[in-house]
């Protein structure tokens, strides 16, 4: 079935470009719940972005479903892809439909993947502006590996690799939808990390798996 009025054929120009949100359907996080990959960030226009936010959570909603588990996910979210931005218009909009319609999503893990270290020590810096809960739920890795204790499956990966078009196949059979095999483009900007990982020094203690901050749990 589709999600409500949306279906593959929305957001499957999105899968095929430099950003998106997908429900890597089939994999489980340590848990067994639904994990959620955003590589980069999804863009577009606000409804382009919100289909594909929408999208992807109703799709871990049925996943819960299916296994008889309490609506939960884990999402890892590819900092290094080109459409990883600060929040404009269309994402800040994605980001309150997320904590209307899906809080159960924004209080469950979110894991960035390849933040520099000296970014990594900014979020300490914003804990004032976070619930506790969602501040918590957040977690840092160097690495795909790292991720082995979150997602099992994960452990020796250099690089998951996960087949979207094989994924819109078999979407587009199971909704009868239509898809016009399209690509968007993304036109945003672009974040350089490179003075960051400059900043980065040799000297910061290896950061595999940890939250902004290891301090102060209690404030």
């Amino acid at each position: 079935a589709s999600q409500g009025s949306i279906t593959i054929g929305h957001v499957a120009p999105y899968y095929r470009s430099e950003g998106f949100l997908i429900c890597l359907e089939g994999l489980r996080d340590a848990s067994g719940s639904p994990v959620l990959y955003s590589h980069g960030m999804p863009h577009g226009s606000e409804g382009a972005v919100l289909q594909q936010v929408r999208y992807a959570h109703e799709r871990a909603i049925a996943q819960c479903g299916a296994l008889g588990r309490e609506l939960r996910c884990t999402t890892i979210v590819n900092v290094r892809s080109p459409t990883f931005r600060f929040p404009d218009a269309p994402l800040r909009a994605a980001i309150d439909a997320t904590r209307r319609y899906y809080p159960w999503a924004a209080h469950s893990p979110t894991v960035f993947v390849g933040f520099p270290a000296a970014i990594r020590r900014m979020f300490g810096a914003a804990r004032p502006l976070m619930s506790r809960r969602h501040y918590e739920a957040i977690r840092f890795a160097d690495d795909w590996d790292a991720l082995a204790d979150i997602v099992p499956s994960m452990a020796g990966v250099e690089r998951p690799v996960f087949d979207v078009d094989a994924y819109i196949r078999i979407r587009r059979e199971a909704e009868g939808a239509a898809d016009e095999c399209a690509s968007a483009r993304y036109r945003g900007g672009r974040l350089d990390f490179r003075l960051f990982d400059r900043l980065s020094t040799c000297a910061d203690p290896p950061l595999a798996l940890a939250g902004p901050s290891d301090a102060d749990d209690d404030a």
